[in-house]
């Protein structure tokens, strides 16, 4: 499945453009490759969404975005179960207010390898970019190029000094599994 070269906005909670949402079993190699897009209010550009089954490699490559009050630009969010490796390269997306750019928030299980690398972020206020945020099962490795660990101890978050905001980090909440480090 490949979705490549638009341009799109997302504003309100469940708005959706230049992306993917699977509730239920998908088997696909997805890939996001070069969109320009804006989300605000919840809403999601250019990224997955899986609350389903997901079988098959996710790549977000090369997309432009900007995420505010609670928007996700660039960016996976897993509350299902994944497997396959995810790649988030090559993205240019700011956050602001809350909204999560060019990372990998995951609630559920991802069975496959995190990388993400050689993303261009600016971060505002109570953002999430270019980061690892596991408070599910991650059976893989998980890194970040750029000034921080490939995995990090439960409980603990290793980032770059910062106020209200993770950026090029590997998070890991407490009561979680995670393996291959």
């Amino acid at each position: 499945m490949h979705i490549a070269s638009n341009t799109g906005s997302a504003r309100g909670s469940g708005s959706l453009a230049n992306s993917v949402r699977n509730s239920g079993n998908l088997a696909a190699n997805i890939t996001i490759l070069g969109n320009q897009g804006t989300a605000s209010g919840g809403g999601v550009v250019n990224s997955v969404v899986n609350r389903g089954n997901l079988s098959g490699a996710v790549a977000i490559v090369g997309n432009r975005g900007t995420a505010s009050n609670g928007g996700t630009v660039n960016s996976l969010v897993n509350t299902g179960t994944m497997a396959g490796k995810v790649v988030i390269a090559g993205n240019q997306g700011s956050a602001g207010m809350g909204g999560t750019a060019n990372s990998v928030i995951n609630r559920g299980v991802i069975t496959g390898s995190v990388t993400i690398v050689g993303n261009n972020a600016r971060a505002g206020l109570g953002t999430t970019t270019a980061s690892v945020r596991n408070v599910g099962v991650l059976a893989g490795a998980a890194g970040v190029a750029g000034g921080a660990p490939w995995a990090a101890s439960v409980g603990k978050t290793i980032t770059l000094p910062s106020t209200g905001v993770v950026n090029r980090s590997v998070t890991v909440g407490p009561a979680v599994t995670v393996l291959n480090m």
